[in-house]
């Protein structure tokens, strides 16, 4: 297995904890170094406003020391949240150390009045 090269995420411009939209250059980073890499976040706030999906990966490592991705919160998509990670093809990859939130609760609160259990639903 080929060596993996190091790339700080701070390096290449994405700075945590500014409320910008990191969603693009969270992209370009990971679609620019697909192969025999670790990509580092500093700890910190990443805010994205859409899904950061990226294929094709292989021998890659995506580290948060302590960094977290909040989604933006679209409401005109099913669940509202359009954030978080997808991988597609990707071979021998990881993503570690990060925990993810949204920008605001996503949940709703409400008292169920009936069940049906045949139909799986309730009121």
């Amino acid at each position: 297995m080929n060596e993996k090269y190091v790339i700080s995420a701070i390096e290449k411009g994405i700075i945590p904890d500014t409320n910008e939209d990191l969603s693009g250059k969270i992209i370009d980073l990971i679609s620019e170094n697909r192969e025999n890499c670790k990509i580092i976040f500093a700890p910190g706030n990443y805010f994205i406003k859409k899904r950061i999906e990226v294929e094709g990966l292989k021998n890659v490592d995506i580290i948060g020391y302590g960094a977290k991705i909040i989604s933006a919160i679209n409401v005109t998509v099913n669940y509202g949240c359009s954030g978080g990670f997808r991988f597609d093809k990707c071979d021998d990859c990881s993503i570690s150390g990060f925990s993810f939130n949204t920008e605001r609760a996503t949940n709703v609160s409400a008292r169920v009045t009936a069940i049906n259990l045949e139909n799986n639903t309730f009121d």
